[in-house]
């Protein structure tokens, strides 16, 4: 992914940021020294702010939003600012260190490929991608068919060429993508795709029109893809590397807490994916619990297959880079 921030890029990105209502303020977010780790925040003592983004608003962050709701952040010495991008505006503002910490996919690989001010931190867990299609019934029935994915170098077009290549079949040869934004069930219905990777809650609107789910990707050997990758903003964590650990020690608790307080964990998700409905919401709950980590160390494979990938489309600067070039996981080391 080539990015240039111009003019116009820039007062979107502003613009995007201005519209969560949570805007960029890091003039308190100083050495990071003082931050506090033990679980007690001192009263006098005020909190580190930190812009954090975050690619669309989906059940995957549930720890995220559980720690913003249960003042969890707060509780580390923390506040958190929670924006969503697109992941040209993230990998933008991680490089620029407008968001220091960031949560998407290979484009934050791309990031730390196109500037040393960028390093992969860890993860926030995998995606449990489900395939879902119209007719066929077997993975290896894809052979000649269209799989439909959100964007080019997200997370579920990975998924997809993992996939592909997984059951012994050639990307763009036995099987073609289609890039289809937030339409894949629609695209599935019309015929113009015979299958989509999917996730609650969107599974449930895919049962309800009877489409098949034919396999849970992690559950395939070999599928590479899913995890979300984490970055952050180099100067600004050598600056602040108390306030890159407290982020992640209040996600670890508020992940635990999310296999205990169902419906509390369940109205954060509500709130901010702005699902209503409860039934989506207890399938998305129930089946995205067992994925939210209190490990957030990333395979380094997964980012050997992300720099593969890059390599493969659109960086050819990836050949020559190996995952230790370009990750960091100190951080998470911290995490008990």
């Amino acid at each position: 992914m080539n990015i240039r921030i111009k003019g116009t890029f820039l007062f979107l990105f502003i613009t995007a940021i201005a519209l969560t209502g949570c805007g960029l303020n890091n003039k308190s977010v100083d050495s990071g020294a003082g931050t506090n780790t033990s679980g007690t925040q001192p009263k006098d003592q005020p909190l580190k702010e930190v812009t954090v983004g975050i690619t669309a608003s989906g059940i995957v962050y549930g720890p995220m939003y559980v720690a913003m709701e249960k003042n969890i952040f707060k509780k580390y010495g923390l506040k958190v600012n929670l924006v969503s991008l697109d992941s040209a505006a993230t990998t933008a503002g991680v490089i620029s260190g407008d968001v220091p910490i960031a949560f998407s996919g290979g484009n934050i690989v791309d990031a730390a490929l196109k500037s040393d001010k960028v390093k992969v931190i860890g993860t926030i867990g995998t995606i449990p991608y489900t395939l879902y299609t119209k007719n066929i019934t077997k993975v290896e029935e894809l052979k000649g068919k269209v799989i439909g994915v959100s964007s080019a170098g997200g997370n579920n077009e990975n998924a997809a060429l993992s996939l592909i290549r997984a059951i012994g079949l050639q990307p763009g040869k036995d099987v073609k993508i289609l890039y289809v934004g937030t339409n894949i069930l629609p695209t599935i219905s019309e015929g113009k795709v015979e299958a989509g990777i999917l996730v609650p809650p969107m599974t449930v609107q895919a049962d309800q029109m009877g489409f098949k789910k034919v396999a849970t990707l992690t559950d395939i050997k070999g599928i590479q893809g899913t995890y979300m990758v984490g970055g952050v903003n180099q100067p600004f964590a050598e600056k602040n590397p108390q306030v890159v650990e407290s982020f992640f020690k209040a996600y670890a608790e508020a992940s635990k807490l999310t296999q205990t307080e169902k419906e509390a964990t369940k109205a954060a998700l509500g709130k901010y994916t702005k699902v209503t409905d409860d039934s989506a919401l207890d399938a998305s709950y129930e089946y995205f619990k067992s994925f939210w980590p209190t490990d957030f160390h990333i395979p380094e494979n997964e980012i050997k297959f992300l720099l593969e990938q890059l390599a493969a489309t659109t960086n050819p600067a990836a050949k020559t880079k190996k995952p230790a070039d370009i990750m960091d996981q100190h951080y998470v080391d911290a995490i008990k």
